[in-house]
């Protein structure tokens, strides 16, 4: 296979992976984060990212009502 396939298909594989990140929720992220790593362990910059995001998204929802 030559450098330019394999960079092709890494690129397709990426895009795909992309779009399957985009479908789940935040929550559901974490809980993957939590098989993949252990409960609260490993990808810290993510898991910050994921609660300010979800904290903010709840009080959006009372401020709302």
């Amino acid at each position: 296979m030559s450098i330019r396939r394999t960079k092709i298909k890494r690129q397709l594989s990426a895009d795909d992976r992309a779009v399957e990140r985009a479908e789940r929720t935040d929550k559901e992220q974490i809980k993957r984060l939590d098989k993949k790593f252990g409960k609260g362990k490993g990808a810290v910059k993510e898991r910050k990212r994921l609660n300010e995001s979800s904290n903010d998204k709840s009080r959006q929802n009372r401020t709302a009502n």
